[in-house]
């Protein structure tokens, strides 16, 4: 009969999440996951896998994190330009407080097949329709007067959400981040 287990490995996700996007896929060792989540190798690989199950593990965790974080500020709510400024200062402060962001490396990252980009790819087209739908309410009450259409516009705020970890990573601080989504929202209002 196995031992139970002297942890619990819910709360061991939020570390390897922590280790994955501070170094990355094929920088992160085990010797840096054992010691980022204070497990010994054959606990990680009993309780999760191997490395690519344990980084698919960490970045469903963090597309979850953040769909909760798109229903929260997105759904139900009034949408404007305030909603949307919200959301994306929310970000760059997270992203500045963790130094990166998980979710925009698994993007780019050369990964192995083994890893599945599917749950990122549908944060994507989660994140893009909760924008373009916030999007369409502040036109219609004429705070957005840039005049591509509003997909065209949702895919602007996207990329800008996906690059933010990339201006964090070259120096920029968070209220860099915070006015460059001043400048974003100020384009979007055609000012």
């Amino acid at each position: 009969m196995a031992r139970p287990k002297g942890f619990n490995p819910a709360l061991i996700v939020p570390r390897l999440a922590g280790a994955f996007r501070a170094l990355g896929y094929a920088g992160a060792s085990l010797a840096d996951i054992e010691a980022a989540t204070g497990l010994g190798r054959q606990s990680l690989y009993d309780t999760f896998g191997d490395k690519a199950a344990m980084y698919t593990l960490a970045v469903v965790a963090e597309v979850r994190a953040e769909e909760a974080r798109v229903s929260r500020l997105f759904d139900g709510a009034a949408g404007g330009m305030a909603t949307l400024r919200g959301y994306l200062t929310d970000r760059a402060s997270r992203i500045a407080a963790d130094r990166g962001c998980l979710l925009s490396n698994a993007a780019i990252e050369a990964l192995p097949a083994s890893v599945d980009k599917s749950a990122l790819l549908a944060l994507q087209v989660r994140v893009m329709g909760a924008i373009a739908t916030v999007l369409s309410m502040a036109s219609r009450r004429g705070e957005v007067r840039a005049t591509p259409p509003v997909p065209v516009l949702a895919r602007l705020v996207v990329s800008h959400w996906a690059g933010m970890p990339v201006r964090l990573g070259a120096g920029a601080s968070e209220a860099e981040l915070v006015a460059d989504v001043e400048a974003l929202l100020a384009v979007l209002r055609g000012r």
